[in-house]
């Protein structure tokens, strides 16, 4: 389990640089230096490129994963969309149209257009992990309301690790 998470940090580090040193040349019309030393390392220089180059960056760059949205922007948008129509009424939901519903109130918060894709795709795993963290927030805390991922089927376990929503619902009950 520890290296997994090493392993993600890793590739969180060294995508992030990519994007830094993309960004740098887009701006800069030169090609970005040669970074040496550990992701981290590297990513912390890529920041520091950014800021010594001093150019003014588009607030209202693309998202094109759901990587480029922070975790706390999707949190607070699957609050605010378990809090609204139609999810303010207990009853059973498509997990699907919850994760479409969250992921457009967090990229209109971050100001960007385009639309993620809900489905059997890369952005799944990391959308159902969120789903996962916030079922149990909504367990620990005494907020009103809570969740549950379940089969929607209403047999059996759901997967640790489903490959997309397509069988899932949420069932959720407001107190």
């Amino acid at each position: 389990m520890r290296d997994d998470f090493i392993l993600g940090s890793v590739k969180t580090y060294a995508m992030n640089t990519k994007k830094l040193l993309k960004l740098y040349e887009k701006h800069t019309g030169e090609p970005a230096p040669k970074l040496q030393g550990p992701p981290k390392q590297r990513y912390q220089a890529a920041l520091n490129l950014i800021d010594k180059a001093s150019f003014q960056v588009d607030d209202s760059l693309p998202i094109a994963d759901i990587d480029d949205i922070p975790p706390n922007t999707f949190f607070d948008a699957m609050y605010e969309t378990i809090t609204s129509e139609p999810f303010n009424k207990n009853g059973d939901y498509e997990l699907r149209h919850f994760l479409r519903r969250a992921t457009s109130a967090a990229t209109q918060e971050m100001g960007a257009t385009k639309r993620l894709n809900i489905g059997d795709n890369f952005h799944f795993q990391r959308m159902f992990q969120y789903v996962r963290e916030f079922e149990e927030w909504a367990a620990e805390d005494e907020l009103g309301f809570g969740l549950k991922v379940l089969n929607a089927a209403g047999a059996g376990a759901v997967a640790q690790y489903p490959s997309g929503p397509d069988k899932l619902v949420i069932r959720v009950w407001h107190e």
